[in-house]
C-alpha cells in the first residue's frame, strides 16, 4: 500500500487530483496517478556519488526519497515511509516496473527482485505527467509467509477513507476480473 500512499501524497499536495490503483491479472499491482511525475534527472545524491536517475535512485535505494528535508522537500506532509517504502516494495517484487511522465516525455526501468534489468528509457512522447507503478510481489515464503494475492475487498478496507482525507482525490480502484 506504500505506492498507493506515494501517489495520494502527491495529489495532497496539490499536484493532480487521480489515483488509479488496479489488481492486474497476473497478481500484480498497477497505481497510476497524474501528479507531477517522479524527477528523471541524474542526481549524485547517491551512496557513491555517481550519477544517477532520481527516479531510479528513489526505488532502489533506502532513504533516497524527496518528500521532506527542508527548503527543497516536495511535501510538508506524507503518509508514506519517506525513502523505504518504494525501496522495500521493489526489492520485494519479482518485477517492478515504474514510468514517469514529465517534461515531454514518459520514461521508464524495470528491476526484478530489487535490480535494475531495464535501465531508464523513454517510452514516448507526451505531454501528460504523473508515475504510474506496477510490480508483482515475490512468491518466495521467506518473504510473504501468508502468500501475495491481493483481495479488492482488503484493498478497498485500506484505502476507503482517502478520499473524506484529500476531498480533491479521484480515487479508482479496479479489477479486471470481477
Amino acid at each position: 500500500y506504500e505506492i498507493v500512499t506515494n501517489s495520494t501524497d502527491e495529489i495532497d499536495a496539490g499536484h493532480g487530483d487521480s489515483v488509479q490503483v488496479t489488481i492486474v491479472n497476473d497478481g500484480s499491482l498497477k497505481v497510476v496517478d497524474n501528479g507531477r511525475g517522479i524527477p528523471w534527472q541524474d542526481t549524485t545524491n547517491t551512496p557513491n556519488g555517481q550519477p544517477m536517475p532520481a527516479c531510479v535512485l528513489s526505488a532502489t535505494h533506502l532513504h533516497a526519497g524527496g518528500k521532506f528535508g527542508g527548503e527543497n522537500a516536495a511535501y510538508s506532509s506524507s503518509g508514506g515511509l519517506n525513502g523505504v517504502g518504494m525501496t522495500a516494495c521493489n526489492a520485494l517484487s519479482e518485477y517492478f516496473v515504474l514510468s514517469t511522465s514529465r517534461d515531454g516525455a514518459k520514461r521508464s526501468f524495470t528491476c526484478q527482485d530489487g535490480i535494475v534489468t531495464v535501465p531508464l528509457h523513454v517510452v514516448e512522447k507526451t505531454n501528460k505527467t504523473g508515475t504510474e507503478v506496477q510490480f508483482l510481489p515475490s512468491k518466495n515464503p521467506d518473504y510473504f509467509s501468508e502468500g501475495t494475492d491481493y483481495r479488492m475487498d482488503d484493498l478497498y478496507e485500506k484505502v476507503k477513507y482517502l478520499p473524506y482525507l484529500i476531498p480533491h482525490l479521484k480515487l479508482t480502484l479496479a479489477h479486471p476480473a470481477e
